[in-house]
């Protein structure tokens, strides 16, 4: 869908005058989704032992890009509904920069794994390791299968690499009903009080999981987004400006 990022520009200036920290449109969109999932809480699912599951907590995965854009990571906000929009953004910020220079731990676990594993033992590899961790719900960060690592929903952002459209694929092992991908803002035509202006534009493409949400969960979600991300303040208010705000 398409949608006015007017507000959604300002509040962002605004966020950064006040906290110090650099949010992005991306930071916005998963704040955006995990406050939608925790509006309907019947979305915040996932397949365990073939039959559908609550999950306890709303985490976000956020797709990290890495040298330079020819390889992708992944960093999970836990309990995202309850943290800040500039919160996000400094546990984003330290988790890429520790996953971009290799100090990450997890993500070093994971990476050796991989790279060590020869390529006809991978997919069964891959296969124990969902079993294990989400149905079994084991928790084996030091062999590189932390459980759930992919929360209830998965935004990435194409839009940092000047990409309009992305069409994000299901990922099976993930378990993440919701695949959200955050498109580059563009100036466009866009028709305002019945006149034709030219507004900052946003695209964000959605792919669901059908065997957990139908249309109907769809709908809601979309509409609530929509109206976040219209309008972030009515959900969110700003925080007050700190002159001496930095980010830590």
């Amino acid at each position: 869908m398409d949608l006015d990022a007017t507000n959604a520009q300002s509040y962002l200036e605004a966020v950064r005058a006040a906290t110090g920290v650099k949010v992005t449109i991306t930071h916005l969109v998963a704040r955006a989704a995990a406050r939608a999932v925790a509006n309907y809480p019947q979305t915040n699912v996932r397949i365990r032992w073939g039959r559908v599951r609550a999950r306890e907590t709303i985490d976000v995965c956020i797709q990290v890009v890495l040298e330079g854009g020819q390889d992708l990571s992944s960093a999970l906000i836990q309990e995202a509904d309850t943290k800040s929009l500039d919160t996000i953004g400094t546990e984003l910020r330290k988790k890429a920069e520790a996953i971009r220079s290799r100090k990450d731990p997890q993500f070093k676990k994971t990476f050796s794994v991989a790279r060590n594993t020869p390529q006809f033992l991978l997919r069964p590899l891959l296969a124990v390791a969902d079993r294990v961790t989400q149905d079994f719900g084991w928790h084996l960060p030091s062999l590189g299968m932390p459980r759930d690592p992919f929360g209830s929903v998965m935004v990435t952002s194409v839009g940092m690499l000047g990409i309009d459209l992305g069409l994000p694929p299901i990922f099976p092992l993930g378990r993440a009903p919701i695949l959200l991908c955050v498109g580059r803002i563009t100036d466009r035509p866009w028709v305002v009080d019945g006149e034709v202006t030219v507004r900052p534009v946003l695209t964000i493409s959605c792919a669901i999981d059908h065997r957990l949400l139908d249309g109907y969960q769809c709908g809601q979600l979309a509409n609530f987004l929509r109206d976040y991300l219209e309008d972030p303040a009515a959900y969110d208010p700003l925080p007050e400006v700190d002159p001496t705000s930095a980010e830590p």
